[in-house]
Parts: structure tokens; sequence; C-alpha cells
């Protein structure tokens, strides 16, 4: 028996009919309404009074309906009739659908379609049919469908498996499906209710990876499911009449739910992402850049210039060569100033030396208060560290070499990097050569002996440059001649030449001491001549005379120098022709004359009287550059 009610109205259907077609469903979209009970009601009018009689009442009697005037008069009447019935077998009709899914992650799509045109790329694809609790459920024979299982129909099913994969059958009551329910309903088929495909698509599962897994659960919700199809004017036996008939569909109506989990990797979401998170962690950064380089007045113009440091290779190469000639000259500075010997002959430093030193450097800024053993101890540790010590070992000196590597501990171009940079053998690289600046070599630099040391000229004459040099003028270097005389060896049978050559060259010496009396002379009355305005004009004759004197020395020295030179080769003969010792002992002899007279000449040029000068050119010719102007400054 089936049987309910809906409010007011009572359900109660006597009979089963077959619904042809389409009369047992409607799909619209993704929806579909299996029928599964119908009422109908039919409604006959007429307003003639000819059909409105006896007989019309008894036909509609006859089909069990309900007859009624619609006036007193009987000119209108109506026959009313409800029908109620099943569907036959609506459990029997058969559910197809395809399904497929489209995944997104940002602006990329990714699409995966079940159709019967694209089932070759396709199949990565594997359906599943599962109860609630996610056991399989089989649904025409089969639980898992591959896409090569697929035919041109998709996947399908009857609708009692797809009602018996959520656990419902149309002819159970609907209290037994939910407690909740109307207990006076006593089949589901009365009602109706709502039959939902939930699709979950994933990738991840370890089951069936790496291809894509569409699971499908049959969910029933319990409601009242019905639609309404009203008709108006169609033929009936009573000719003219108008009719209308209302259909009540009631079933079950079928859905789709569709969720998932689609991963797969991306390599341009993968840059995206890490774009973004660069973007977003330079937020702050930027924020305090920005606040600190106009909000904090002078301040801020310093930071934007370390901003903004220009880095230039060549520069920085060119910095770092003479960068590293600053811990080298501190070293021979605080191991006693000695400046002849090699660097790697130079004795390690005292640490308690060292201290010493860092005293006397934090004096100005500790003002009055002395510094303690334990904070110079401490200043001491700190450098010793650096160099590499040890912790427990005992420290007692540095050596130039860890002084060095203290030093140039921060350096942007370090001794390894530059001396790999600048090596000879070194072979540039292709765009090294072709960006990088070039070295034409196109200054004359003074040539550079195997020790490593410059050809100089120490003179106190002009350059050869200068104004004043004539062509092939010498310039007096005192200093060498002393080393090339004292650097002779004469051997045993020359001792008295020997002798003569040193006293020559004392006598040198003693005339470059009053030449160095006379220079100091000079700037005394050039310091004199520049803070006395009044005695701006005697001032300028004194400098005047001094370098007169001074030019009539150097020429001397010339003389000795010449003179000397000739006792020297003098000797090289008597050594080749063994000449007798009587030769050498007047050439001995000659040099030592003439160093008296040059120091005779000296003391007499000193009483020379006033206004007695040489000739412009020898002054000229041994001037410097600074006594040129000197002399200069009386006659402007």
């Amino acid at each position: 028996t089936y049987a309910g009610s809906a409010g007011d109205t009572v359900y109660a259907p006597t009979e089963c009919r077959a619904l042809e077609g389409s009369e047992g469903y409607q799909k619209e979209g993704n929806s579909l309404l299996i029928y599964t009970h119908v009422v109908n009601t039919e409604v006959l009018r007429s307003s003639s009074a000819s059909e409105c009689t006896a007989a019309t009442e008894a036909a509609c009697l006859a089909m069990n309906g309900t007859y009624a005037a619609v006036n007193a008069s009987g000119v209108a009447c109506t026959c009313d009739r409800r029908t109620e019935y099943l569907a036959e077998n609506p459990d029997d009709m058969t559910i197809h659908f395809t399904h497929g899914f489209q995944a997104r992650q940002f602006l990329m799509t990714r699409k995966r379609r079940v159709t019967t045109d694209t089932r070759d790329t396709m199949d990565d694809l594997v359906s599943v049919i599962q109860k609630l609790d996610g056991t399989p459920c089989q649904v025409n024979g089969r639980s898992e469908i591959l896409l090569s299982d697929m035919g041109p129909k998709g996947i399908y099913g009857s609708l009692r498996e797809w009602l018996a994969c959520a656990g419902v059958d149309l002819d159970q009551p609907p209290s037994a499906i939910d407690s909740a329910a109307d207990p006076a309903i006593t089949s589901l088929r009365m009602m109706g209710a709502e039959l939902h495909f939930h699709l979950h698509y994933s990738n991840v599962d370890g089951a069936y990876w790496p291809k894509v897994v569409c699971y499908i659960t049959p969910v029933v919700e319990l409601l009242w499911t019905s639609t309404y199809d009203h008709q108006r004017s169609f033929s009936v036996p009573f000719g003219a009449s108008e009719s209308t008939r209302t259909r009540h569909n009631f079933g079950v109506s079928v859905h789709v739910k569709v969720d998932g989990e689609v991963k797969y990797f991306s390599i341009g979401a993968l840059i995206t992402g890490i774009v973004n998170v660069l973007v977003i962690m330079t937020i702050p950064r930027l924020l305090i850049q920005l606040f600190i380089e106009h909000a904090l007045g002078a301040t801020s113009t310093m930071y934007k210039q370390a901003k903004c440091t220009h880095f230039d290779v060549n520069q920085q190469l060119s910095v770092a060569i003479l960068r590293s000639l600053l811990p080298v000259m501190a070293f021979r500075g605080l191991v006693g100033g000695n400046f002849e010997d090699k660097a790697d002959t130079l004795p390690d430093i005292p640490v308690g030396h060292l201290a010493d030193h860092l005293k006397d450097c934090f004096a100005r800024q500790f003002g009055d208060s002395e510094l303690q053993n334990d904070d110079v101890k401490h200043m001491v540790e700190m450098v010793c560290k650096q160099a590499g010590k040890k912790a427990g070992e005992k420290v007692t000196s540095l050596s130039i070499r860890e002084f060095q590597t203290i030093f140039n501990a921060n350096e942007l171009v370090g001794e390894e990097c530059l001396a790999a940079q600048l090596h000879s053998s070194r072979t540039a690289r292709y765009m090294e050569k072709l960006l990088s600046e070039k070295v034409d070599g196109d200054l004359e630099l003074a040539e550079v002996d195997e020790d490593g040391e410059g050809s100089r000229e120490v003179s106190r004459g002009r350059k050869g440059k200068d104004k004043g040099d004539g062509p092939g003028k010498k310039v007096v270097n005192a200093e060498q001649l002393i080393e090339e005389v004292t650097a002779l060896k004469i051997e045993d049978r020359c001792t008295e030449a020997q002798e003569a050559a040193k006293k020559a060259v004392k006598g040198v010496e003693v005339v470059l001491g009053r030449i160095r009396a006379v220079e100091q002379k000079a700037d005394l009355a050039e310091l004199i001549a520049k803070s006395t305005s009044q005695h701006k004009s005697q001032a300028g004759a004194d400098v005047q005379e001094v370098f007169v004197r001074l030019a009539a020395l150097e020429e001397l020295v010339q003389v000795v120098r010449e003179e000397a030179q000739s006792a020297v080769y003098s000797l090289e003969a008597m050594r080749g022709e063994d000449a007798s010792r009587g030769a050498a002992r007047a050439e001995a002899a000659a040099c030592e004359e003439t160093g008296k007279r040059a120091q005779s000449s000296e003391e007499a040029g000193a009483e020379s009287p006033d206004g007695q000068q040489p000739p412009a050119t020898a002054v000229n010719a041994t001037m410097p550059d600074k006594a040129a102007l000197r002399v200069r400054l009386p006659s402007r």
C-alpha cells in the first residue's frame, strides 16, 4: 500500500502506469527528474446550455469525475477528474553521464575532459565509484572504470544501482533513512528525492599516482521533489467544450557536484612565487631606505653618497697598489725607522713595543685618563688573534707578514687578487680584453734594477728639463761619488793610493757638509724675507749671494770628482801595467792636494766682497727649482 500526505493533501495512488518515452522523465541542463508518482487533474468546462445536460453529468460520473453546475440556471457546467498513479519500473531507467575537470592556478589552465573525441588524450583519468563510507560500489558490474573501458555512452547504470550505492531503495519508507521524516509516507516513491553525484578529482592518491582519479559517490537527500505540467484546450467528447489538464510529477532529481585537488609542477608558477616573495621581502627594506635617505637631514646626504659609490676596477687596482705600501712603511717605522733592509729581513715587532705605540695613539682620545694595562692588553690580543694566533699560544712578537694580513683584512682588492690580476704571465679572457681599460705603456718610466730599486738622481740642482741646463751638463751627485769611491777594491800593492783616495773622499764630505750649511742658511734667509717685509730687498740680496757661493762650491765638487775618478783610472792602469808605486803615490797626492784646494777655495769664497757674482749661467746650471725662484725675487 502506497500512501502519504503533504499538508492538507493526501496521496493514495491505486495503480501503476507505464510512461512511454519522455513522459517518464524531464531533463533541463545538467538536471534530470525521473518520475515515480504522477497526479493528473483534468477540468472540463462548457458554457452551452445544450451541453450541460443529464447525459453530460452521467458521463462525468462514469469517469469518476465530479460534476457541478457553474450557475443556478445551469447554463454552464464543469467536470473535474483527478487520477493518481505510480510510474511503472522507474528504477530500471538508465542514467548516462560523462565528466571531466578543469584545474586553475593563477592565470594558467589545465583541462581534462572525457568525451568520445578526446579520450585518446585522457589516458591518465580513472573513475572510481564508491559508497559514502569509501568502499567500492559496482554499477553495471564495475566499480573502477578506465578511459579505455568507456564506450560512447560514458559511465552508465540503472537508477536502482545508483540508489543502492547511496544506500537507498525507492520502496523504502523515508523514516528508515532519516528519523526526522514523516512516518505517514510509506514509500520514497511518493515524495521523491534528490540524488547527488559527488565527483572528487585528485592526482595525489598513492594508489593511482601519477594518474588523475575521479571518485564518484552517490548521495541521496530526502526532499519533496516534483514539477508541474499545465495543458489547456485539447479535444474532448464534449465538442466545443474547453478543457485543461494539470500534471503534478513526483520523482528522483539527479544533480552533479564537483570538487577536487589536482597538483602539478609549473615552472611559471614557481618563478612567479619566488618573484612575489622577493618583492614582498624588499618592501620593508625600501621603506627603511626611503626614510633614511630623506628624513635624517645631513645624515641622509651621507647615506645617499654611500649608496651611490662609484666603483672603477682600474682605479681600485691603482689604489690597492699604493695602499699595499702603507703596512710595510708603517712596520718599518714601528721597528725603528729601518727603510734600508728588505721587508723579509726586518725584525719582528715585540708586543710590548706595540702596546707602547697604542698608548701613544689613544692618548688624545682618552685625555687625562690613562689607558689601563688590561685595556691595552685586550687591544694587542685582538690584533694577535686576527694574525692567526691560536688560543693558549704564547705571543711575543708580530712579523711583517702578519702585520700586512691584519692591515689588509677589509680591502676590496687584496694582495693575492692584486698579484693575480697584474701578473705578467696571466692570460686575459676575451670579454675582459674587450671591456677592460687597456694600459698602453705610453709613459716614460725610470729603469728598475735587479734589486727592484729605481735609478735615482740625488741632485741639489735642477732637473734636466728645467730652464738653464745646457746640453751635456753634468749634475753633481756627491753621495753617489762617495759610494763609488768607497766601493773600490784596491790591491795591497796600492795601499798608499787607497789611503790618498780616502783622504780625497773626506775632502768631498767636508765640501758636502759646507754645501748643506749654505743651504740651511739660504732657507733661513728665505724665511726672513717672507716674514719681514721691510728687509725684503736685503734678504733677497743675501739669498742671491748664498746661491752664488753654492754654485761655486758645486763647481769645486765637480772638479774633485773628476780628479778622484782620474786617480781611480790611474790605479787601474797601474794594476794592468804593473807601474811603479811612485806614480800611484803621486796621483793620490794630487787628489789630496785637490781636496785641500777645494777647502781653501770655499773659505776664500766666504770672504769675497759684496757685489762680486759669477756668471748667471753657472748659477742656473746648478740651482734647484725653489732656488731659481728665490734669485728672481729681488729683481721683481
